[in-house]
């Protein structure tokens, strides 16, 4: 949310880790965790996307502080809330996806984001995985 948010321009959540804008990916986010530590790497097209891609056309610093302040924002809020405005945000809800596991594929309608984090495709709980926006 805070990457969302501090993009602006009607950026919206693609689960788990896009950035869209009008659709088109402008950034993403990795989280590695070791132990009881993440880092966490956020990367945004700011004035070059590569085709397909969409860029932002901000300054660095401009996107920086907005950054920095909804970060704070969002790490000291309570977990409802968070996951209340990645609701808010998702482009994912509601749409049919394709969800690509290590095991096995699947295509569904992507109903919701639970408490955990966790995309709803029909009755799948899916943790993790590559998904795919389908046409509708």
């Amino acid at each position: 949310m805070a990457a969302a948010e501090a993009c602006d321009r009607g950026v919206r959540l693609k689960w788990p880790n896009d950035l869209l804008l009008g659709g088109r990916k402008v950034g993403g986010i990795l989280v590695e965790v070791a132990g009881t530590k993440a880092v966490c790497g956020i990367g945004i097209n700011l004035t070059w996307a590569p085709q397909g891609g969409a860029s932002l056309n901000q300054p660095r610093d401009w996107l920086l502080d907005q950054l920095r302040h909804a970060i704070e924002r969002w790490s000291s809020a309570p977990a409802e809330e968070v996951v209340a405005r990645w609701r808010e945000l998702s482009d994912t809800i509601g749409r049919r996806v394709r969800v690509q596991l290590p095991d096995r594929a699947f295509e569904g309608v992507a109903q919701d984001i639970n408490e955990r984090g966790e995309l709803l495709v029909d009755s799948a709980v899916v943790s993790a995985g590559s998904v795919t926006h389908l046409a509708d």
